[in-house]
């Protein structure tokens, strides 16, 4: 039985390297076909791309997903890459590999960006018919990296952003991990496959994932991956108006105070203020990009100070500022 269960578990991540100059690889040739929306995929079929005829299933005059284009895959060979649909089920025996958007398919044509990738690239590691040839690859050693998102978002304001890495190999190996080309450290060594949150992504930093069978050096590289982390535009805040003229026998005016988050990459943010020097106090927090609401209380001979900052905690952050005076 211990035998068994070796050899299975060599069978399922042993993968083949095709290679254009070697005399054992093989042209891949995949099966292609069209059927309408909706109709059962076939067993060994995955879809592929989602598009529109208006000629067939339906006929509709305008743009719109009626056709989906399916790919068969249960004749392919060990290391055979696709790319998918990334709401196509990923079959038994495949594993994804990497995630991307692609504005002209899987429908992404006939609807705005909702997601950060709509297709998926995946790749055929685990033999599930071992009476056929295609089941017994060559040896050579390989492996594969993966990270999600490659290219990091940070808000705006914030030193380091996130990216989930996640990577399998045959054997047991280690991952390194080189920030801006500096010297490759070691970061995991977690067996055969594993996913791990890497929470260190800089801004405007690239940073190369290297998957080696060594816990002593980053070579060889069996596999690598790299991700660079992009810091949001700075949010706005605006007051309306900036100068409150104050009638006579009032001690105070209004002003409309708004902010605006678009590609901060921040979802929310809090509004807190400070009228002539006293303890700033969180005044507003808001959910979207944009918000704006009335504050009443400008002094008259005085101003109040605005600024934004994503915690309801503490006010020592300063994303953006506004300053309004009372006249």
């Amino acid at each position: 039985m211990q035998i068994f269960v070796k050899r299975n578990l060599f069978n399922i991540f042993l993968v083949l390297v095709l290679l254009a100059a070697s005399k054992s690889a093989f042209a891949i040739t995949v099966t292609e076909k069209n059927i309408c929306r909706g109709d059962p995929v076939p067993a060994g079929w995955v879809i592929a791309n989602k598009t529109w005829n208006r000629n067939t299933c339906g006929s509709p005059h305008t743009p719109q997903i009626n056709v989906w284009s399916i790919e068969e895959y249960d004749n392919l060979p060990i290391g055979t890459p696709l790319t998918i649909c990334s709401s196509s089920r990923v079959p038994n025996g495949w594993v994804p590999t990497s995630w991307q958007w692609n504005p002209s398919v899987c429908g992404a044509q006939f609807s705005t960006k909702s997601d950060n990738y709509n297709t998926v690239t995946i790749r055929y590691v685990e033999c599930t018919n071992e009476t056929s040839k295609l089941c017994y690859p060559s040896l050579a050693q390989y492996a594969v990296i993966w990270a999600l998102p490659k290219t990091v978002a940070i808000p705006y304001g914030q030193s380091t952003g996130t990216s989930a890495i996640g990577w399998f190999a045959p054997i047991p190996v280690c991952v390194w991990v080189s920030s801006g080309g500096a010297a490759a450290q070691l970061w995991s060594c977690s067996g055969n496959y594993a996913v791990q949150t890497w929470p260190y992504a800089s801004p405007g930093v690239s940073q190369t994932f290297m998957v080696s069978s060594s816990s002593t050096s980053a070579t060889p590289v069996l596999a690598s991956v790299v991700i660079k982390g992009v810091e949001g535009s700075a949010p706005k805040i605006s007051a309306s108006p900036t100068a409150v003229s104050i009638p006579a026998g009032k001690l105070v005016g209004s002003t409309t105070i708004s902010y605006n988050l678009a590609g901060s990459d921040y979802p929310a943010m809090c509004i807190w203020v400070s009228t002539d020097g006293t303890t700033p106090q969180l005044w507003a927090c808001g959910a979207g990009t944009t918000f704006s609401q009335v504050w009443p209380y400008v002094p008259k001979g005085g101003k109040s100070v605005f600024w934004l900052n994503p915690s309801a905690t503490s006010s020592s952050q300063v994303l953006a500022s506004v300053v309004v005076t009372g006249n």
